[in-house]
């Protein structure tokens, strides 16, 4: 983060706040991509690697822990906290949001019939103005049955103008409600390159996220990782500053996901 000249926001509470609740909802935002496509990506026919009978409990055992993350300072900051409702639109009026909403509506009932548990964890650590946020899902579904459509929703989405510009609508409503007397405020999103690759040939997207206003600037990073095993689709959010958001700290919440689900598939 750095500060434009010496002045410093009057109410740094309040932007505080505002990084925190927009960089959950962006988390959110990807993340309701993710069930179409792990669903998808599932196929047919194949041996369940989770027993549905059990699918909230191995879900719960599958997620990381603090002392799983590095360095010091994380509490959890969410616990099976879902967004099961409209998730583009609900907090902007944007058209771009809308025609995300409009091409998943069919495709997200479908999905979530297909669910048997999930579980759902968020970690916070405070770093200046900006918290370094981490946000990791599991669920587990029934069988792996898909609707044949839902993949193809999924990357055209994702891989759209749409969905760029859906995130930048709802983190610049955001952040300018939360902070209303900064004035100038000028904000912009960017593909990124994510840090790791997603485990079993799955997707990886970043952005780099700039925020600009007056006596403040602050160029923020965030990831999202999306992969199914077996019938079992994880997703994994991160979010911080470009410096406090290291290729140690992606790779290593990755990897020890990925290794908890192969804990949990032999419960």
């Amino acid at each position: 983060m750095r500060m434009l000249g010496s002045r410093r926001s009057a109410r740094p509470a309040a932007w505080q706040s505002g990084l925190r609740a927009r960089s959950s909802g962006a988390g959110l935002l990807i993340a309701a991509f993710a069930l179409p496509l792990l669903i998808a990506a599932c196929g047919g026919g194949k041996k369940l690697t989770f027993d549905p009978a059990k699918a909230d409990t191995l879900a719960h055992a599958a997620l990381i822990s603090e002392s799983d993350l590095p360095g010091s300072g994380w509490k959890v900051t969410e616990t099976d906290q879902f967004s099961d409702g409209t998730p583009f639109t609900s907090d902007t009026s944007s058209a771009a949001c809308k025609s995300l909403d409009q091409a998943f509506s069919s495709v997200k009932s479908q999905s979530e019939a297909g669910r048997a548990g999930r579980a759902e964890k968020a970690f916070e650590q405070q770093g200046g103005l900006i918290p370094t946020i981490v946000q990791v899902q599991v669920t587990i579904f029934k069988d792996t049955k898909v609707p044949s459509s839902a993949l193809d929703t999924f990357k055209q989405a994702l891989n759209g103008n749409d969905f760029t510009s859906c995130l930048t609508d709802t983190m610049k409503q955001g952040f300018g409600k939360d902070a209303p007397s900064a004035g100038n405020l000028n904000l912009s999103v960017n593909p990124g390159t994510a840090a790791a690759s997603a485990p079993l040939s799955g997707v990886a997207k970043a952005f780099d996220v700039s925020l600009a206003a007056t006596g403040l600037s602050v160029n923020m990073h965030l990831e999202a990782y999306l992969w199914r095993d077996g019938n079992a689709g994880i997703t994994v959010f991160l979010f911080g500053s470009k410096d406090a958001l290291t290729s140690s700290l992606v790779k290593t919440v990755v990897d020890k996901m990925q290794a908890g689900l192969d804990r949990a598939a032999k419960q």
